[in-house]
Parts: C-alpha cells; structure tokens; sequence
C-alpha cells in the first residue's frame, strides 16, 4: 500500500511519531507548495495543446456564464493537476499500475492527476470520495467545477458522503434523473463518513 499526501510543506509531520504504520504501508508526500511563475506558464501552455482541457474551455464557452473567470479556474486547476501528474508518473510505472487501485478522499486535482494518468495507462481502478467543496459547482470560483466531463469518464467508483451529494451530481454534473436510474447504482454510492 502507497499513500500519497499532499499536505504542503509546512503541514508535513513524521507519521512514525504519531500513527503506528504497517511495515507495507509507504507514504510519499506530495511537494504540493504553490507554484512559481514559469510553472505557472509552463503547464499553462501544455493546457493550451489537451484536448481535456480544449474540451473543457468549449464547455465553459457553450455556456455563455462567466467565461474568463471559468476558464482560468479551469487552467489553473489543470496546471495544478498536470504538475501532480508528472510527479505520480516518476514514481507511478506503467507496470506499477497494473491491477491497482487509486482512491482519493477529495474529487479534487489529485483526482484529475490520476484521471490523466488512468487515461495514458488505463489499467487500474481510480475511486473517489466527495463531499462539499469538491462537488457543489457553487462552492468554486465561477461556479463551475471543471473537467467533471472527464474526470466521470475515468472514474469507476464515487463514494459520496451524503443523498444529497448523491442527487446532486446525478442530476447536475451526469445529467441522469435521480428518478430513473438504472445501471448507475454500481459506479455513484453514497457511503457515509464514519
């Protein structure tokens, strides 16, 4: 078992002193400090040639709300996430993914991370929970969660910590009536915290 953190630098402590972990428990943290100015640009123009993004950015303009501030959450959030993808991918090896399983507790940019790597690797199973922040489109900066699109497409499980996340992303991110659900009890379960 490999358990990635990405607390930032400042919030790191020795889980030895604290926590008694199972000799095959590995942690590997996560450098997950903010960004320079040239990373910034950097990752920002890898965003400009992905079709995930283009795709995402042509979403955001369909809709016609909030464009600029939509569509540079959507470049950051993907800068980010392709940063922790490159990372992963150094200690992640193709043959390493074979009949793993990635779970995250936040349907955030560690998830997007790991969609992008599930999409060049396509052999293991990726599951997130979701909770407040990393759902409800209200709760980001333009009111949009970005690359749900593509992050559901690699998804095989989403644990959902209440009926009403549940709803809520059935009817608002997948678009299916939560009165006519068929096949999608087994990938959107709620599973309570606790």
């Amino acid at each position: 078992i490999t358990i990635i953190s990405s607390a930032s630098s400042d919030a790191r402590y020795d889980l030895s002193k604290t926590t008694a972990l199972d000799k095959n428990i590995n942690v590997l943290w996560y450098p997950n400090d903010k960004m320079g100015n040239m990373e910034k640009i950097r990752y920002s123009m890898q965003a400009l040639l992905s079709p995930a993004f283009l795709y995402d950015a042509g979403s955001i303009i369909r809709e016609h709300k909030r464009i600029i501030q939509r569509i540079s959450y959507s470049m950051q959030f993907y800068a980010y996430s392709l940063r922790m993808h490159s990372w992963i991918k150094k200690k992640f090896t193709q043959e390493m993914a074979k009949g793993a399983i990635i779970y995250s507790f936040w349907l955030y940019i560690p998830v997007m991370a790991a969609a992008m790597l599930k999409n060049e690797y396509g052999n293991f199973k990726l599951v997130s929970r979701a909770h407040g922040f990393d759902l409800y489109n209200e709760r980001v900066p333009g009111g949009r969660q970005p690359f749900r699109s593509f992050i559901d497409k690699q998804l095989d499980k989403i644990l959902f910590i209440a009926e009403t996340g549940y709803k809520y992303y059935l009817n608002n991110i997948v678009h299916i009536e939560t009165n006519h659900m068929t096949d999608v009890t087994e990938k959107y379960i709620v599973c309570h915290m606790g």
